[in-house]
């Protein structure tokens, strides 16, 4: 799009190194659709499980597990669309700034221009400037084989958001994620609007953020309360509970627990710590202040 700092990485070749504790936070958190519909707290958990099929530790790399060839078409197809959306996250992260990647059905009212078409991203990353923030129109798509269609479909929803909450949006951005070769590659492509046919979206980020955290918060909360069978540990000063369905300790940095006591804007006053500590502890405090600490079976390299 003419402007964007980000149109000149089209077409270029990026190499992007995520840890294991990145994949395991972006798995737990990304892609939540309004969770109080959903019977058990513990499917969160359960379902992020399911991106230890899709990759796998090896010299120091994460690949595609040789197990992949095994599974039969619909299995690779429900697994991708989990890795599409992990890498969205990830990426959105790495080359945007932007720590909330948000379900644009769940946290935002979308108003359509008449007469055009009703595609849309299914995402809004946030990423902070200053006291405000600026927004990011983006599309996951993950696959098992790439296909120009799905890419183009995913351009146009991408570029058919305009404004959110009366900002232009900084971006528009499809994450296309395949499993080539044993190798997991993203396309990212950042393609330019029609004007003529944007679509705005209004948010209100004191619901917005608070639900970002509230289902993990109530996982980990019915979790602490078995503690004593699932081990707890400090770190960074927080609080980390074992969740074997990853193989990984989890918890919430107190500066996300203590701003969000106060009140969702006072967490754009932490995030330049957060960012801090994400550097210095190689990813395993998250942008978003989500804690992760991978254990053995994520470490030791796999065959």
């Amino acid at each position: 799009m003419p402007g964007s700092p980000w149109a000149v990485l089209n077409g270029t070749i990026q190499n992007y190194i995520f840890t294991p504790a990145e994949v395991v936070r972006a798995a737990i958190i990304a892609g939540y659709w309004d969770e109080t519909s959903i019977p058990s707290p513990e499917y969160r958990l359960w379902r992020a499980a399911a991106i230890r099929i899709a990759v796998r530790l090896a010299h120091g790399t994460l690949v595609r597990p040789p197990e992949w060839d095994m599974l039969d078409p619909s299995e690779k197809a429900m697994i991708t669309s989990l890795l599409g959306i992990v890498v969205t996250k990830l990426l959105a992260e790495k080359i945007f700034g932007a720590p909330y990647l948000l379900f644009l059905d769940v946290h935002f009212h979308l108003s359509r221009r008449a007469g055009t078409s009703k595609v849309r991203p299914d995402f809004i990353a946030l990423a902070p400037k200053g006291t405000s923030w600026e927004y990011f129109s983006m599309e996951a798509k993950g696959r098992a084989r790439f296909s120009k269609a799905s890419l183009k479909k995913g351009i146009d929803q991408a570029k058919s958001l305009g404004k959110v909450d009366g900002k232009k949006v900084k971006a528009h951005a499809v994450c296309y994620t395949t499993l080539p070769k044993g190798e997991i590659m993203a396309r990212f492509h950042d393609p330019e609007p029609d004007d003529d046919s944007l679509h705005s979206a209004t948010v209100i980020q004191a619901e917005a953020i608070p639900r970002y955290y509230k289902s993990l918060q109530s996982l980990l909360d019915i979790r602490g309360d078995l503690k004593q069978n699932l081990g707890m540990m400090l770190w960074y000063g927080t609080d980390l509970l074992n969740m074997p369905e990853m193989d990984a300790e989890v918890g919430i940095h107190p500066l996300v627990l203590n701003a969000l006591r106060e009140s969702p804007v006072s967490l754009l006053s932490v995030l330049p710590q957060l960012a801090k500590l994400s550097l210095e502890s190689e990813g395993k405090i998250g942008l978003d202040g989500i804690v992760v600490i991978p254990g053995p079976s994520w470490i030791a390299d796999n065959p």
